[in-house]
């Protein structure tokens, strides 16, 4: 979100300067140019927009990557596919994570993470996972960079 305003907030700079500039305009009577400023600020904000998504990407979406195994199937792809599986499996009410290594050297860390009493339409009873989890510290905030994962069979 931060990353977004820094491409819009020039914006409100700009809104201000054409109000001034248009007013001045309007006191000599010349309508013509400050009649185009809305036209000008929806192609640059197209454009800004634009870019933005090229530079940083869609909003909601992450450049995190998982792989694993589940049920005697390898898996490796976008950590994307983590969200699809948990809104199809359902509510998991009686899920215990347990955290169980947290190591943080600087700007990395690797969280270990175990996960039993899985349960929903996917997971089945009573299932178990191990996560490992990468993180990497990027202008002040963690970011989860990959996610490798193990279902237990039971």
């Amino acid at each position: 979100m931060v990353i977004f305003a820094y491409f819009f907030i020039p914006q409100i700079f700009f809104y201000g300067m054409d109000s001034l500039l248009g007013a001045i305009l309007n006191v000599r009577g010349r309508f013509g140019a400050n009649m185009w400023t809305p036209v000008i600020n929806n192609v640059v904000v197209i454009f800004v927009g634009i870019l933005f998504f090229v530079t940083v990407g869609k909003p909601g979406t992450s450049s995190a990557t998982i792989s694993g195994y589940c049920q005697g199937v390898e898996y490796s792809g976008s950590v994307e596919h983590v969200f699809q599986w948990v809104t199809e499996n359902g509510p998991a009410p009686n899920i215990c994570p347990r955290f169980a290594r947290i190591e943080i050297i600087e700007s990395i860390a690797v969280v270990h993470l175990e996960v039993q009493h899985w349960s929903g339409k996917l997971a089945g009873a009573e299932a178990r996972a191990s996560d490992v989890f990468t993180l990497l510290k990027w202008n002040g905030e963690w970011k989860i960079t990959h996610k490798l994962f193990h279902w237990h069979d039971r």
